[in-house]
């Protein structure tokens, strides 16, 4: 196929993906019937005259191939009438794509901090294959901590913060939202 014909064919399915998209044929304002400018469907028969590698009208309906033939470039050649439809046969399936979410799922994992513990952490993570889409933290007592870090970890929720003063206990909780990715 030569490369004016692979233009050609490009230019068509352009035109008729367009079309389709936005359900609205477009119509030539010298052309006849150019009041056909209403909503098409997805069996609609164009027709349009193709000059250098562009169609220059496009009508809803079958319009006179005559139509097209006062149309030139500056060398003088004369377009072409050409007929096409809104769809086209269906193509071959395509490849299986990845599996998709299979639901939510929520971990949490509970650290004691012990008193004079300087910096405790805490991380939650999701089961093997699954992807984490979010996570948290509860600290307990609510007051007293310095928090340093409260992110995302390689699959999890990474919560990293101390007590103060550091004579004191407390609890830190680290939360993740899961995607489960896994069959």
């Amino acid at each position: 196929m030569g490369n004016r014909s692979k233009t050609v064919l490009l230019v068509i399915g352009a035109l008729a993906l367009s079309a389709m998209i936005t359900g609205v044929a477009l119509g030539d304002d010298t052309a006849p019937d150019s009041d056909s400018k209403a909503a098409v469907g997805p069996n609609a028969t164009f027709s349009g005259c193709l000059l250098s590698g562009k169609i220059t009208r496009i009508w809803t309906r079958d319009a006179n191939p005559g139509r097209c033939d006062t149309l030139t470039n500056g060398s003088g050649r004369t377009a072409r009438y050409m007929t096409w439809h809104a769809t086209g046969p269906q193509g071959p399936p395509g490849p299986q794509g990845p599996p998709g979410v299979l639901g939510f799922y929520q971990v949490e994992n509970e650290v004691a901090v012990p008193a004079n513990t300087n910096g405790a952490s805490a991380t939650a993570s999701c089961e093997a294959g699954d992807v984490a889409v979010g996570g948290g933290f509860a600290l307990e007592p609510h007051s007293g901590w310095n928090l340093y870090n409260s992110s995302p970890a390689q699959t999890g929720w990474h919560v990293r913060a101390d007590r103060v003063p550091l004579s004191t206990t407390g609890t830190i909780y680290a939360r993740v939202v899961c995607a489960d990715m896994t069959p």
